[in-house]
């Protein structure tokens, strides 16, 4: 991760108030984020999956098919929706951030604690998070290949202009 080193730099450098600042910060869009899971039932958390994968693919590719829009239904059936351990794991992550600020004097330490909380963040997972994440990913992989297999000659002229569009963007840029 790039942003790393100015991590290491930057965090340090803040004062107890902005960091008491940016742990507020982050406990509140937990604490949103919490009350929008909670407040939907098991089919409300489906459909908001539904819809979240296919907004992501028809910014890539367009319009949907139905057969498309049936494999993201299908799609939606296979997976696991973990909130609560999710949101038990948002906990861990604020947990370990006051520790982490707690370590600022101490650079070897706060070095330390900062690499495992970007680069070994599931091991803050609560065990059965990791299980359910890994079986949904295998799920993921099985669709995106389903997905990638019905694509029709306009979606992949559509996903092509989207690349031509960002990799102009990114030269104008750099």
């Amino acid at each position: 991760m790039r942003l790393y080193p100015d991590l290491l730099v930057f965090i340090p450098t803040l004062t107890n108030e902005q960091l008491t600042d940016l742990l507020n910060t982050v406990r509140q869009r937990h604490i949103d984020y919490k009350k929008i899971i909670q407040s939907l039932d098991a089919e409300q958390k489906r459909e908001r999956f539904q819809q979240k994968v296919e907004q992501q693919l028809e910014l890539w590719f367009g319009e949907l098919t139905l057969e498309q829009e049936r494999l993201i239904v299908q799609w939606s059936q296979d997976s696991s929706f973990p909130y609560e351990l999710w949101i038990e794991f948002q906990t861990q992550i604020r947990i370990e951030l006051k520790q982490m600020f707690a370590t600022i004097k101490d650079r070897n330490q706060f070095d330390v604690e900062l690499q495992r909380l970007l680069f070994e963040s599931e091991t803050y997972y609560p065990p059965e998070l990791a299980g359910q994440l890994q079986r949904n990913n295998q799920t993921q992989i099985e669709y995106v290949i389903k997905l990638a297999h019905s694509l029709t000659p306009r979606q992949i002229d559509y996903f092509h202009e989207e690349l031509r569009y960002w990799r102009d963007l990114i030269d104008d840029i750099g």
